[in-house]
């Protein structure tokens, strides 16, 4: 009987002293979301594409005429190297990074704001035939488009 007490007294103090795991889920560093687009339709763009990093080996597939450009931590400008049909053009951006607060667990994530095209890329010889448009200059996710180029 005394074991049937104290397990009926321990039961509740065993159910109430559980606390919820913080587990982060929602601290992911966020991609700049670039969409290509043909200028004469606005369909997506389908020639072969390759974006680099200014003085990096890592190559950026587009795929479905959409990019997602990993903006730098350490500065607060980002150079692209563009290669379409054998030319090269460079795409230079500038933003402004924000600390933002997630939750307990994640700690603190960074937001990019006031996103702005320093030099646009032009990929022909008429500089008419490109046209960048920023549609979000907030990057707070990679589900969001953030700029469209037109060519």
């Amino acid at each position: 009987m005394k074991t049937l007490y104290g397990f009926l007294f321990s039961l509740p103090i065993l159910m109430f002293s559980c606390q919820k795991d913080d587990v982060c889920l929602d601290a992911k560093i966020p991609n700049l979301v670039v969409q290509v687009l043909n200028m004469a339709d606005s369909t997506a763009y389908t020639v072969p594409l390759q974006v680099t990093g200014l003085n990096k080996d890592s190559v950026i597939q587009a795929t479905q005429g959409k990019l997602l450009l990993p903006l730098r931590l350490d500065r607060d400008r980002v150079t692209y190297i563009f290669t379409i049909q054998a030319k090269k053009d460079t795409l230079r951006l500038s933003y402004r990074q924000d600390l933002e607060w997630v939750s307990k667990a994640c700690g603190f994530r960074v937001v990019y704001k006031n996103l702005k095209v320093l030099d646009t890329p032009y990929f022909s010889s008429d500089r008419s035939q490109t046209i960048l448009h920023i549609e979000n200059a907030t990057v707070e996710n990679d589900s969001e488009l953030h700029l469209r180029i037109y060519y």
